[in-house]
């Protein structure tokens, strides 16, 4: 069937930032180059499109042999002129894209051609950048494809990896669900969750009512009818995909089976894959039995079971030699650390560097710097063969080539190196706003870059070689290794809730998971577990094929689990009241042991007044049912806003660290940063000396006051023996 173009457009508009880039872009040198990808959904084609861009360049780069050049897919589409006294300034520009430039897959250049001399200049020089602002804009208009009702297409066009956009996928059920209706739609959204490009994932919730426009997933687990769809006979687990009556363009994905029991089993064989979906309906294979998922084992994590080479990483080990006229190349593996890793030598994550480099004989500058989310891990010096080294050494290799002897002929340096990537990086602490949530707080990018001369040597125009050109190579055999870490982690920590989807990700199929729902949820709490679950599929790349779902009332009989409780309006006061001392609210008159002297005045005061029920925040604290378990807390007096506080777990509304936030108007609040509990374990060593550093200050007081307690009463008692000596 031949896709026919909609008339009804969609406009979306995406910055840069949204688009992977976290920082503004730089381009360095004169030829500084860097890139943004955008992928446009296979079920729609680009009809208009404009890039709206912010920018700014050195006031030292010369009009006529300068500019900014943009292109798409490799085609140019603007070549931004440098103007003589706007140096420095911040400038816009708006490009008009050709629509027929785009395909599914895309990528922007930016490029700088940058000169700040006529005659002799260092291409290094810092004289010489421009800056994109990550807060460009991308604005799209596209037209959607009718699509055929065929199954062999799925998950498309409900979810692609390839989508820049948030993905908004409506979830109906046909009667008030039950938990084990519940729970197939938490699989589910989290699946979707798992394979969504993008860090925030929404499933607003109807009851038996289909949405005007777009796609969705409806649950049925009954016979039932529904005006203008011809629903195919329950037989088991199947699914079965329609137009949407209420636009053709949009697309239906029915999940049925004969009872709850049924449609779970259905979610699960759709989350795990390995069916062979084909035509308007399918019947599924129920798995027999599901994966035992192990601790910290999530697909998306860095292992934990040994080394693990940088190649097999989401990264690339290429050659690291400079590129022409470039300032600096760069190469990245990509991972994700898995969340309450703890160093007990007190050194961080071994990264074992196995590289190589082009020997130049007199060039000492060279240097290989390791940076980890843009901080400065080590700078390792990449010495050279002296002249008379060099000399000596090509003399006896073409000695040995002479005679025949097997040599190598290249001049290749082989080194290695051990470097650590210090905790406090991998999990930067609360004051650090700035990067506890951005998006790839959990990312590891190691950057081999700089190899370059050292900034205080000048150029020389009269050679012609190239200067502080090194060519180098990461080799795909260098490691990283957690295997030897512990996992500890004080909580309650909702960072590594927001980031990582702890404690509940702990396993990645959510096996020690229960979702606590009110007696009589509404589709706001719906929405909001729904959307936890595909936050936490998205972390962990696996669907949360285990989870739990219970209400309020049967709460009891998840004590054994870490727990995920919603509730929203009246429904929330009850379990609030009940468990208002576990809260970690800093107003509450509850005995604690600070951390540290300054803290020790919490025990009598406090500067936070935060009522809990007429506010909407997330907290974390140890659960009241089972002390080696943990409570996280999304509630919210007016339901509405839960789907906002719930959307807010990406960091888009401001960090969420500490113990209780709230959401204050449309902006992330800290209420408390109270921690009085630990998850996971520790060699008793190890432990010992954690206590030590972590309540130091405080033994110290503690230990002076017992020595004054001690003191007088042996004062106490030697007058007494005095007084005593003296009457006898």
């Amino acid at each position: 069937m031949v896709p026919i173009v909609h008339e009804q457009v969609n406009s979306t508009t995406l910055s840069l930032k949204q688009l992977g880039a976290p920082n503004a872009i730089q381009l360095l040198g004169q030829d500084g180059r860097n890139f943004i990808n955008f992928n446009v959904r296979n079920n729609e084609v680009v009809s208009e499109a404009k890039l709206k861009i912010s920018y700014k360049y050195s006031p030292d780069l010369l009009p006529e042999q300068s500019q900014i050049n943009i292109y798409l897919n490799g085609e140019s589409l603007s070549a931004i002129e440098i103007s003589k006294g706007q140096g420095n300034q911040d400038l816009e520009a708006v490009i008009t894209i050709p629509p027929e430039l785009f395909s599914e897959n895309n990528q922007f250049t930016f490029q700088l051609i940058g000169h700040y001399a006529s005659d002799c200049e260092d291409p290094k020089s810092p004289k010489l950048w421009a800056n994109i602002s990550n807060q460009s804009t991308l604005r799209v208009t596209t037209l959607p494809l009718t699509l055929p009702n065929e199954l062999a297409n799925f998950p498309i066009p409900f979810a692609s990896k390839n989508d820049s956009r948030k993905l908004v996928l409506p979830f109906i059920f046909t009667a008030k669900p039950s938990n084990t209706t519940l729970e197939a739609a938490g699989i589910l959204s989290s699946w979707f969750g798992s394979i969504s490009n993008q860090s925030e994932s929404q499933f607003p919730v109807a009851m038996n009512n289909i949405p005007s426009t777009g796609n969705a997933v409806i649950f049925v687990e009954s016979p039932l009818s529904m005006p203008g769809i011809a629903l195919p006979v329950i037989t088991g687990p199947m699914v079965f995909i329609t137009s949407n009556p209420k636009d053709q363009y949009g697309k239906l994905l029915f999940v049925m089976g004969r009872d709850s029991a049924e449609l779970k089993q259905a979610s699960i064989a759709l989350a795990l894959g390995g069916q062979n979906l084909a035509g308007q309906s399918s019947a599924l294979i129920p798995a027999t039995t599901l994966p035992i998922r192990k601790s910290y084992d999530a697909p998306n994590w860095l292992s934990s079971n040994g080394p693990v080479q940088l190649s097999k990483l989401n990264g690339d080990t290429k050659s690291l030699a400079d590129q022409p006229q470039s300032e600096k190349t760069t190469t990245s593996s990509n991972v994700q650390i898995p969340p309450a890793l703890y160093s007990t030598n007190g050194k961080g994550i071994p990264l074992h560097l196995d590289f190589s480099y082009q020997n130049q004989a007199g060039n000492n500058n060279a240097v290989l710097s390791v940076t980890y989310k843009s901080q400065l891990v080590k700078t390792i010096a990449l010495p050279m063969q002296g002249e008379w080294t060099s000399k000596i050494s090509s003399a006896i290799k073409s000695l040995a080539q002479t005679i025949g002897l097997p040599i190598e002929t290249d001049s290749l340096i082989t080194k290695k190196s051990t470097v650590f990537i210090p905790q406090a990086m991998i999990y930067p602490s609360p004051a650090e706003k700035s990067i506890v949530n951005n998006d790839q707080a959990n990312v590891a990018s190691f950057l081999l870059t700089e190899f370059a001369q050292s900034s205080s040597k000048r150029y020389d125009c009269s050679d012609t070689s190239d200067q502080g050109k090194i060519d180098a190579t990461i080799n795909p055999n260098s490691m990283i290794d957690i295997s030897r870490m512990q996992h500890f982690i004080r909580m309650p920590n909702l960072a590594a809730f927001s980031n990582s989807g702890f404690p509940f990700s702990r396993l990645a199929d959510l096996s020690e998971t229960a979702v606590v729902l009110p007696d009589n949820p509404n589709v706001y709490d719906y929405s909001a577990y729904l959307a936890a679950l595909g936050r936490t599929g998205r972390l962990t790349g696996y669907p949360g094929t285990s989870i739990t779902v219970t209400s309020i009332g049967e709460i009891g009989s998840v004590k054994e689990k870490d727990l995920l409780v919603i509730t929203s309006g009246s429904e929330s006061q009850p379990l609030l009241k009940q468990w208002e001392s576990s809260i970690p609210i800093n107003n509450h008159s509850i005995f604690k042991i600070p951390n540290s002297l300054k803290d020790i005045g919490g025990w009598f005061s406090s500067n936070t007044h935060f009522d809990i029920y007429q506010n909407t925040f997330i907290a974390g604290f140890k659960s009241p049912l089972q002390s080696s378990r943990s409570v996280v807390l999304i509630s919210s007096f007016n339901p509405e806003k839960l789907t906002a506080i719930a959307a807010s777990l990406d960091g888009s509304m401001g960090p969420i660290f500490g113990s209780l936030v709230r959401l204050n108007e449309d902006q992330i609040e800290l209420v408390s940063d109270q921690q009085n509990y630990h998850s996971g374990s520790l060699p008793w060593a190890n432990y010992l000396s954690w206590l030590l550093s972590e309540y130091l200050s405080l033994f110290i007081l503690f230990s002076v006051i017992a020595a004054l307690i001690l003191s007088l009463l042996m004062y106490a008692a030697l007058k007494a023996v005095r007084r005593k000596r003296l009457q006898s």
